[in-house]
């Protein structure tokens, strides 16, 4: 019997701000045999092709694709929030619900031509992952494709991520 994990996501209105509701996947990722299905799940549209390496946003983004790098035999890199990480970085703005923001990425993290899946937990406005798509594509990565556990369509993302393979293991219309 499938896994219900739609049932498994705590929503949870008025967070961080009024009106925003927030998809809290850590009960998916704290429940061993979810965990492990949302695993196989998301490695499925990669299993028969070269990945190189996952690289996770943070925070979830990263405890999903250190795992999926177990699992396909790549490499993992991190995508932090401006200051986050300690070598030379290459940065991008961008926007989301409530907020802007600065991520980076360090600048030999991805070679050119190295095949990248980019992961992180929801994909809402898609303000975060255009940014990420943009530094990995500014250091000459690959995008084979880009994961979430969950994918809000109400809010439009995959506006912001055109010609991108997008995957995800929820859907919420």
């Amino acid at each position: 019997m499938p896994l219900d994990f739609k049932a498994k996501i705590i929503q949870i209105p008025d967070w961080p701000n009024p009106g925003i509701t927030c998809f809290d996947t850590s009960s998916v990722l704290a429940d061993p045999l979810y965990f492990k299905q949302a695993i196989e799940e998301l490695a499925r549209p990669y299993l028969e092709q070269k990945i190189d390496l996952m690289v996770g946003i943070e925070a979830r983004g990263f405890l999903v694709a250190s795992v999926l790098a177990y699992r396909l035999g790549s490499g993992v890199v991190m995508i932090r929030k401006k200051g986050k990480l300690p070598r030379e970085t290459i940065a991008q703005e961008y926007s989301y619900e409530y907020a802007s923001n600065i991520i980076e990425i360090n600048a030999d993290a991805v070679k050119p031509g190295q095949r990248v899946v980019l992961i992180d937990d929801i994909l809402a406005t898609g303000g975060t992952m255009s940014a990420a798509v943009k530094l990995v594509n500014r250091l000459g990565g690959e995008i084979v494709g880009i994961s979430f556990v969950v994918k809000m369509d109400f809010m439009a993302g995959e506006e912001r991520l055109k010609g991108q393979k997008i995957y995800s293991l929820v859907n919420y219309a």
